[in-house]
């Protein structure tokens, strides 16, 4: 008698329990909202792109059920990503799990959730790279329970690179170096035969997905997206790089268009003509000190690498070669030769001579990755190296026409035929005439934009400088 009397007492409880879970977790409007800053301009516009209503407590059940656990205990909102909601779930049995969110901004609905978790599965099997283990994922939003796309996955384990990183000793700092690019030669040896997004079949039977044969096939194909975007588009985009208006350059769809044009038709001379570097391959391209983890105790361990979503099959020189979290302030590192310290060292001032000292301890790093780069991918390096070249400053602009660069872009095409002998792809032609022409009245009307667009920037950077850590980086500020 006195076990069913508890029995009950205990089953009452759980029912109290899981009622104010759903009354607290689905009414909570920070799960569903963008709470962790403010948009310094279009903010309505800015927020509904990034609110995603969903149930929360039945995308708890779901993790509960996929871990063995009875309960979810605790949920923690992790700071807000500018695509995605995502959770700390804690179940009773003390196990935690991440739970993801898309976004309306992230990218194509259901597509964009379906090949994430292909991704995820993929580098985790055949790259053997510490992706988190997916437990469960829909990526449709008809008839799921959640009401919204998702995914739940495995925490990973030990701590962001970003909170050990600058008290790290050089020596480990190198390790850390070397345990990345043992991860990319590995993304290195895997090509592909087409250009794209990875998938399960299952998930895009029949779908009729943009998919491209010949790297030329693929970037032409950018170059028509960016024309679908920009004649699409009632207004173009905000610029964040450049002060614009009267008086100094004023973007236009127009000279976007033309820059667009100019780009088609001189598009198969740019592009390398290695097929090694041409190659399609899966890359992370945001390796930036928050999606790589580290052992708490060995800090030189790398425990995870987070953040697969929207991870394309793309030409190899068009991938993030250099890890972001090795980006620094100060001369470009180029070639094999390792950077040295001033001759002037002991004379220079004490600020300065800490600066010097930091400038090439943070230099060597990127000499050294690019050392072993050389040393275990000859075609990895290749692409490094043509990534320096004019070809792919050209290709870099173009990708992003509907943002920003028509200025600089349509400059260069106009300067290009100085130096149309050294395109890669002039050369494998046989020397073929430059394909474009120019009015006397264009020439002036593209160096007066470039000029003004010169200035914009620089006007522009001198704010960002003054801002400092109040630069609103992406549009968005913190709270205070």
């Amino acid at each position: 008698m006195v076990v069913v009397i508890i029995s009950v007492t205990l089953a009452s409880l759980n029912e109290v329990f899981a009622d104010d879970r759903s009354s607290y977790w689905n009414q909570n409007d920070s799960f569903v909202n963008f709470t962790h800053g403010r948009f310094v301009f279009d903010e309505a516009n800015e927020m509904a792109r990034r609110h995603t209503k969903f149930n929360m407590n039945a995308l708890a059940d779901i993790a509960v059920d996929e871990v063995g656990a009875l309960h979810c205990v605790n949920i923690e909102k992790c700071s807000d990503g500018l695509y995605n909601k995502s959770s700390i779930l804690t179940m009773d049995c003390g196990r935690q799990v991440v739970a993801k969110v898309r976004d309306p901004n992230a990218g194509l609905p259901y597509y964009t959730t379906a090949s994430e978790v292909a991704t995820m599965h993929f580098v985790r099997d055949v790259f053997g790279t510490p992706a988190p283990q997916v437990y469960a994922s829909n990526a449709n939003v008809e008839g799921n329970l959640v009401g919204a796309e998702y995914i739940i996955m495995e925490k990973v384990r030990g701590i962001q690179l970003r909170f050990v990183w600058a008290r790290l000793h050089a020596l480990d700092k190198a390790k850390i170096v070397y345990a990345i690019a043992r991860h990319q030669r590995q993304w290195s040896l895997v090509s592909f035969r087409q250009f794209g997004s990875l998938y399960y079949a299952k998930d895009v039977e029949d779908e009729g997905l943009g998919d491209w044969d010949s790297v030329l096939d693929y970037r032409m194909a950018v170059g028509h997206r960016e024309i679908a975007a920009i004649k699409s588009s009632p207004h173009l985009p905000k610029q964040m790089a450049m002060l614009s208006g009267s008086g100094i350059y004023e973007p236009s769809a127009a000279e976007k268009l033309s820059a667009l044009q100019s780009y088609l038709n001189i598009i198969k001379y740019l592009l390398p003509t290695d097929s090694a570097i041409s190659a399609s391959h899966l890359w992370h391209n945001d390796l930036h000190d928050e999606n790589i983890f580290v052992g708490p105790s060995n800090p030189t361990k790398i425990t995870g690498i987070i953040d697969w979503q929207g991870i394309q099959l793309a030409p190899l020189f068009d991938h993030t070669l250099q890890p972001a979290f090795l980006n620094y302030d100060g001369p470009e590192v180029e070639g094999l030769e390792q950077p040295a310290l001033p001759d002037n060292l002991d004379a220079l001032p004490a600020t300065e001579r800490r600066a010097a000292i930091k400038l090439y301890h943070d230099s060597s790093l990127v000499g050294a990755s690019r050392i072993l780069t050389h040393k275990k991918s000859e075609p990895l390096y290749r692409a490094l190296e043509f990534q320096n070249s004019h070809s792919a400053y050209l290709l870099l602009i173009f990708r992003n026409l509907f943002e920003i660069g028509e200025a600089q872009f349509r400059w260069n095409i106009l300067t290009l035929e100085d130096r149309w002998a050294d395109l890669p792809g002039v050369r494998a032609l046989e020397n073929p005439a430059f394909p474009l022409s120019f009015s006397a009245a264009e020439c002036e009307e593209i160096e007066t934009d470039v000029n003004g667009a010169d200035v914009g920037i620089q006007v522009m950077e001198t704010v960002r400088e003054a801002l400092g850590e109040f630069w609103p980086d992406k549009g968005c500020l913190g709270h205070e």
